[in-house]
């Protein structure tokens, strides 16, 4: 009896073991690093994310439900420079962690937004903004997206949640209570299902950097067809372009890709006659579209200082970024707004890019 009650017992751990494992609760954590230079991040005592430049916001990183310790310190410094801040990660949550406050402070404030709990009424479908106000000395502004008040009297160390317009709209933060009191204006773009991320950093009023880029679940060539059929869509012309060489089924899977996407302006600009013969070469045409395709996701953080990255068509693209000198460019082209998808990353560009010999 007792040999076959312990022979039972090996069976169902046998079987247990067999089981697949339970998915793991996770949730999901980027870093916005506008106080340093150039920063070391440290997640539960890690170095995760070495010389994080400044102005520059890094993709989502999955964590386990749980405490976490989170710690940045300037470059170089070790952790201990740093003051950790214990950040309790929910599952299927997604949060975003900025270093806020002076420089001169000598030691930033790590502020911490819970994107899942401050969209929840909101439409996923929709486009959920986060405006972040890092410029010190700057006035109170108040938020507008197109002719709608979003937020009120944003102040410096602060941030703000709201809805905004799909396709293309206007953003102006203007002097708190003073509509016609300009601060800055900007023009930006987004699809169903967007999370747009905007934030302020420099002197003010003469150095403010401004930083925006989109997040979205879907991929590259989802994003492409939800792009096009908003109004006003500045990649009609690509897309076409990518369909006529037969090339979209490779920007749909999970392989990841950045793509350097030129918009219609630059597709205009080429000589007259060179959009019609390439859609009647369709191995020419290949040639050019998949020369502004590169292997990988990259984001700006691994595209930080000066470098040549190999294309989808073998040619090499000359790549320089230092937010704190020079934006980021691709053969000498600088990129436009950036929209990172589920499987890679778009940047504008005003300019097509030809490869050598073509």
């Amino acid at each position: 009896m007792v040999k076959r009650v312990v022979f039972s017992l090996l069976v169902c751990a046998l079987l247990l073991l067999a089981l697949p494992a339970a998915a793991q609760e996770e949730g999901q954590v980027r870093i916005v690093q506008i106080f340093y230079t150039s920063a070391d991040v440290y997640v539960d005592d890690a170095l995760t994310y070495p010389a994080l430049p400044f102005t520059v916001g890094t993709d989502y990183l999955s964590l386990p439900a749980g405490t976490h310790r989170i710690a940045i310190a300037p470059k170089d410094a070790g952790i201990e420079s740093s003051v950790p801040t214990e950040l309790t990660v929910e599952a299927d949550h997604r949060y975003t962690i900025v270093t806020m406050g002076a420089f001169e402070s000598g030691m930033p404030d790590l502020t911490i937004i819970d994107e899942t709990t401050a969209f929840a009424e909101n439409d996923p479908r929709g486009n959920n903004a986060i405006i972040i106000q890092n410029v010190p000395a700057a006035i109170p502004v108040d938020v507008w997206f197109v002719d709608e008040l979003k937020i009120e009297n944003l102040l410096f160390g602060g941030y703000g949640t709201a809805s905004a317009p799909l396709g293309h709209f206007s953003a102006q933060a203007v002097m708190a209570g003073n509509k016609d009191a300009v601060v800055f204006e900007s023009e930006y773009f987004a699809v169903p299902g967007t999370l747009s991320l905007a934030y302020l950093s420099g002197t003010f009023p003469d150095q403010i950097n401004r930083t925006f880029y989109t997040t979205t679940d879907d991929n590259m060539a989802d994003y492409l067809a939800a792009h096009t059929a908003l109004a006003d869509s500045k990649l009609t012309t690509l897309v076409e372009l990518i369909n006529a060489a037969g090339a979209m089924e490779l920007l749909q899977g999970e392989t990841p890709f950045t793509l350097f996407a030129p918009t219609n302006d630059a597709f205009a600009a080429l000589p007259a006659g060179t959009l019609d013969a390439l859609k009647a070469d369709p191995a020419a045409l290949l040639n050019i579209l998949s020369y502004h395709l590169v292997p990988g996701r990259l984001t700006p953080y691994e595209l930080f200082g000066e470098q040549a990255l190999t294309s989808v068509q073998g040619g090499e693209l000359a790549i320089a970024f230092d937010p704190a000198a020079t934006p980021l460019s691709v053969n000498g082209i600088v990129t436009g707004l950036q929209h990172r998808v589920s499987n890679g990353v778009i940047y504008l560009i005003d300019s097509v890019l030809l490869p050598p010999g073509a």
